[in-house]
């Protein structure tokens, strides 16, 4: 068995490779060519949880445990803890054991990155980033590594966290043009891509039609269903909203808080494996607003998982351990 820590699982793999991966997931996860129970969540209190995640596909299988503590920033400690395990398919061997954060991270920005290179109107030229923590950070990367867009505009609710924030991105992107907005809405307004990575509970934008028209957003932090990051007035623009994997419908506020309010329809919800396979141009409607939300699942650990494991193999990346 190996051990792959986060520079391991860096070096192993590139941005490009994680967006393919997860691309290819989001295919497999439409041909449903695999076996993925419901997440197992076990309340552990103040809103701290304990995932379980395991996933089995085209001869492949991985398990992801994860702690989630919302409250960890306070503490400068990552939100998300925990391991990824990969498994020989032939004799059920753990093969690898990998970092759980650095996985998580990777493959949840790499839907954000997939989605943009599917939903962004190609005349787009700035990136706008609401919640600047560890996963805002790979978010911006993987945007950037999708798009090519330089012009960053960033806000977080906790300013003294910009000048690391900026520093990481500037030693990985060196001729990223970044701006710091005042505010939520003021980023909006200067951005034609708008990403929240937010641990919020309520909208983290104002409720105003004006602030949404022509742009794309990609909702990322909110999972739980009483839990949202956009407001009323972005769904009574929208003709579609994308999703990374129907549970969205059933686990997250982003998805079922508008459709209790009759903002949105079932009908109006697609997901994006399906539109990459019809090879389809996103519906943007008459306002020009197009809205993603990705939860996240198994298959996602899985297909980056077995990429990271196949590509430090190759590298002869990581600790072997006997036990």
């Amino acid at each position: 068995m190996i051990v792959l820590n986060k520079e391991q699982i860096l070096e192993a793999v590139t941005l490009e490779e994680v967006m393919d991966s997860v691309e290819e997931a989001l295919d497999i996860y439409e041909k449903q060519e695999y076996q993925m129970p419901l997440r197992m969540i076990v309340p552990l209190g103040d809103e701290n949880k304990l995932l379980l995640m395991p996933c089995q596909s085209r001869n492949r299988f991985s398990t992801k445990i994860i702690t989630l503590f919302p409250e960890n920033p306070k503490r400068n400690l990552p939100t998300i803890e925990g391991l990824v395990l990969y498994n020989c398919p032939e004799t059920g061997k753990v093969q690898a054991l990998m970092d759980g954060k650095t996985v998580t991270a990777l493959r949840t920005a790499a839907v954000t990155g997939v989605g943009i290179r599917y939903l962004a109107d190609k005349k787009a030229a700035s990136i706008g980033l609401i919640g600047c923590g560890i996963q805002g950070y790979y978010q911006i990367l993987f945007s950037v590594c999708a798009s090519g867009i330089k012009k960053v505009n960033l806000f977080d609710a906790f300013s003294n966290q910009m000048d690391g924030f900026i520093s990481q991105l500037k030693a990985r992107i060196p001729d990223l043009q970044i701006k710091i907005s005042e505010n939520a809405d003021r980023l909006v307004t200067q951005s034609d891509i708008v990403i929240t990575a937010t641990t919020s509970t309520e909208p983290v934008i104002s409720d105003d039609p004006g602030l949404f028209t022509h742009k794309l957003f990609l909702a990322v932090g909110s999972y739980q269903p009483h839990v949202r990051e956009l407001p009323d007035a972005v769904f009574k623009l929208v003709d579609k909203i994308y999703l990374d994997t129907e549970m969205a419908l059933e686990e997250s506020g982003e998805c079922i808080i508008p459709m209790d309010k009759g903002l949105i329809k079932k009908d109006n919800f697609e997901n994006l494996g399906s539109l990459i396979a019809q090879r389809r141009q996103p519906q943007r409607g008459k306002h020009g607003t197009v809205v993603m939300k990705s939860v996240g699942m198994g298959l996602f650990d899985l297909m980056t998982a077995s990429l990271i494991y196949r590509k430090a193999d190759e590298k002869q990346l990581g600790t072997v351990v006997d036990i």
